[in-house]
């Protein structure tokens, strides 16, 4: 074999062996859940006409989901500094944690009511990443937290005193994180301070590794959703 033959395959070589490529973590769950709590205050002194009034939303959410995921050949997952490289199948697991402080003003239509919002988020994302091939390798783990700006609106469509349907959505942006939640729900109004929601939620979630050292996580959740509300 020539010289000029040899070192081009012996550098091709060279990078099959010593280079993997860092995989994102994904978890794509269609059965997932979440619950919601959240509290409404809408005291004298806010913005108000004859249609609308502002106030103070505070609330909490929480998210969980799993998936599996495949890492082909030459790929590798990548969290806190540990690592399992392909081929390999993993089970992921995610919770994902928010609590919100927004300006919440309500503006009425009538039977037609629109509830935009904007203020901050702050979220807590826990991710476990198991092999299915070899149970004897150590689980990666990773929480990660952060605040994000957050805003959304909510449209809503009375039936009657008791009974509504909306739809919220809202969206939270930070420096290399975001994440987008929808969510179509059925409103029962049993006193005039509580309401209870059933439905529906999808949410999008994407968070950006450290600079290549770190797997990035993308998130895609979506399946029932529960939420208490009070409104004072």
């Amino acid at each position: 074999m020539t010289l000029r033959l040899a070192l081009p395959l012996a550098f091709l070589a060279l990078a099959a062996t010593g280079c993997n490529s860092l995989q994102h973590v994904n978890v794509h769950d269609k059965s997932a859940s979440k619950f919601a709590t959240r509290v409404v205050v809408r005291p004298d002194g806010f913005p108000a006409t004859k249609r609308s009034k502002g106030g103070i939303e505070l609330g909490y959410e929480q998210y969980r989901g799993n998936g599996n995921q495949r890492v082909e050949s030459g790929n590798q997952v990548t969290l806190d500094g540990n690592t399992i490289t392909g081929p390999d199948t993993l089970r992921n697991e995610v919770k994902i944690q928010q609590g919100h402080v927004s300006y919440n003003h309500l503006i009425n239509f009538g039977r037609f009511e629109l509830e935009p919002r904007v203020g901050l988020a702050f979220q807590q994302v826990d991710v476990t990443a198991v092999s299915a091939t070899n149970p004897a390798l150590a689980p990666l783990s990773t929480r990660e937290r952060g605040t994000y700006l957050s805003g959304g609106i909510t449209p809503r469509f009375k039936f009657n005193d008791m009974m509504a349907i909306e739809a919220r959505l809202a969206l939270s942006l930070a420096s290399g994180r975001r994440s987008a939640d929808g969510e179509l729900m059925l409103v029962f109004n049993p006193a005039p301070t509580l309401s209870l929601r059933a439905g529906y939620f999808k949410r999008e979630q994407h968070l950006s590794g450290d600079f290549g050292t770190h797997s990035n996580l993308e998130v895609e959740l979506s399946g029932p959703s529960a939420a208490l509300v009070l409104n004072f």
